[in-house]
């Protein structure tokens, strides 16, 4: 993978990770204030799922949830 190893990786999906939560908390203080996107923001911190691909995964899946929640349609809510 562009020959930067499974350390390489790793650090670039934990890093994709940081900012997939600070999507979250993007999204989640347009749409819903910020105590929204502060309740928001410690579930994804800890979802299972996103620690599981930060950590253990060299599968690039943090850029399409980044895509997702881009889209405008991740909530339903046109325009953002």
């Amino acid at each position: 993978m562009l020959g930067i190893g499974i350390r390489g990786a790793r650090l670039a999906n934990v890093a994709m990770l940081a900012v997939t939560v600070a999507g979250v908390w993007v999204l989640a203080r347009r749409v819903g204030g910020p105590r929204a996107a502060a309740l928001a923001v410690c579930i994804s911190a800890i979802y299972p799922l996103f620690i599981h691909t930060a950590r253990d995964s060299v599968f690039p899946d943090d850029g399409g949830r980044l895509l997702h929640m881009g889209s405008g349609g991740a909530c339903g809510v046109p325009g953002l």
